[in-house]
């Protein structure tokens, strides 16, 4: 049995998490220290049976028994009996892998609520790429980090991230970033530019060139171009917290100063709408600030997502300053009232198992027969290590989805998924596929993308 100790818990009392195997049996217990533990095990299946990558039970057992240990030491577990340095600040040598930078919630709070209803919000433009940061360490040097705070690609640890993004490395060394400077951003691929200016992306490309192997990476590059790093917050600039200190405005309308001093190309920031003094305002990644016509209301925002083709928009107290939730060491991020997330439609990544034939899902009917007629999704709770059922999905499936689909061997899979609203019995309204993730694991569909009230 292996145990592992979290000391940087959010009630300050450490948790405990043990794992252990027994040929195909994976069992783990948890609980506070000197506390009840609560226990689950898992029996591990073969996998491709009589291919030549054939696994049996245990092989599979192991290997999700290793990436579990690994999602917990990103969330600030250590191994008990083995030496390790806890890491609970930034020394601007590296960004320990446990560290989460914050979150917007996920759901409408009262607070933004009434700052929307006071024409008061920021509503910053929500690119749909994947998140990254940026650290210039105590050398000046420049690192790119994941959204897990790894430094390089999984299949590739030998090869920095920056390595196969030439053009936002030589962007950044026009920039004169000080030493001991983080940067957050969001890697995009950019395909053009709308009639008004705005850029315009493509998540499915940008993921291509994320998740191949550098080689590969700058092959796709030559035929895509560079993906571009939208900017969207410091979180230390020359070594002072900014998210402490700073507020969310200043530091804004500093990104915006960068992004026109020095124009880099491929490094740029997202567009800010905001209402003041009687008229809309659009702080745009040329420099410029725009009036545009934006009364500052909800229903506009949404309408002008609507109409540009954007995701949403990320909602921001212009005011605010993120405090202790700026930073996190447990390996979760925190979620700050000052801000939240806005789509004109709600979107999550779920787990999905298909398997009709035991009562998992279900087969199609009529022009549908023969294929997928709906899924079970599911998100994982990894305080209780448990999977808590979802919904039914089945809408937004081509003909080419729900026969290519109807393979038991695909599931567990993760379904990116749009839907309405969520219910009061935690289930999703209206669902539809949007697109298979085969950058994400199962367990890394969370219950966090749920409201806090129905976890």
């Amino acid at each position: 049995m292996r145990e592992f100790i979290q000391k940087e818990s959010r009630t300050g009392t450490p948790r405990v998490w043990r794992i252990s195997r027994n040929g195909a049996k994976v069992t783990i217990s948890h609980g506070q220290e000197d506390g009840q533990f609560q226990e689950t095990s898992r029996v591990c299946q073969p996998v491709n049976i009589g291919k030549a990558n054939e696994k049996n039970g245990e092989v599979t057992a192991q290997e999700w028994m290793d990436r579990q240990i690994l999602l917990k030491t990103r969330k600030g577990y250590r191994e008990v009996g083995v030496e390790t340095v806890s890491r609970t600040e930034i020394d601007f040598e590296d960004i320990p892998d446990n560290v989460r930078f914050w979150k917007p919630q996920n759901s409408m709070n009262k607070y933004v609520e009434k700052l929307i209803g006071e024409k008061k919000a920021w509503w910053v433009r929500k690119r749909d790429g994947m998140m990254h940061a940026i650290l210039c360490d105590k050398k000046g040097e420049f690192h790119m980090y994941s959204s897990t705070m790894q430094p390089a690609h999984k299949n590739e640890p030998e090869i920095p991230w920056l390595d196969r993004y030439p053009a936002i490395a030589a962007a950044l060394d026009t920039m004169n970033i000080p030493p001991n400077s983080i940067l957050l951003g969001e890697l995009v691929a950019v395909i053009g530019e709308d009639e008004h200016g705005f850029q315009t992306e493509d998540l499915e490309t940008v993921a291509t060139i994320v998740k191949a192997k550098t080689e590969l990476s700058l092959e796709r590059q030559q035929e895509y171009g560079s993906p571009w790093f939208v900017l969207w917050d410091i979180p230390f600039w020359s070594g002072n917290p900014w998210d402490r200190i700073a507020s969310t405005e200043n530091r804004l309308r500093y990104i915006h100063k960068l992004i026109k001093d020095y124009q880099p190309e491929f490094i740029t920031h997202p567009e800010v709408f905001y209402f003041k003094d009687g008229k809309g305002c659009c702080l745009m990644p040329d420099g410029s600030d725009a009036e545009i016509d934006f009364d500052g209301s909800h229903e506009e925002a949404i309408e002008l997502a609507k109409l540009l083709g954007w995701e949403g928009f990320v909602v921001h107290d212009p005011e605010g300053m993120f405090g202790d939730k700026a930073v996190s060491f447990r390996g979760k991020a925190d979620r700050p009232k000052y801000v939240v997330k806005v789509k004109p439609k709600l979107e999550a990544d779920f787990c999905v198992r298909w398997d009709p034939n035991n009562g998992v899902g279900t087969w199609g009917k009529g022009k549908k027969a023969g294929g997928v007629g709906s899924v079970f999704a599911y998100l994982w709770n990894s305080d209780t290590l448990q999977w808590k059922y979802v919904s039914k999905i089945g809408g937004g499936l081509t003909e080419e989805n729900v026969r290519g689909f109807a393979n038991t061997a695909l599931y567990p899979a993760v379904w990116q998924v749009e839907f309405a609203s969520w219910t009061d019995k935690g289930s999703i309204q209206f669902p539809e596929f949007i697109r298979t993730r085969d950058d994400k694991t199962p367990e890394e569909c969370s219950v966090e993308q749920m409201p806090q009230e129905l976890r």
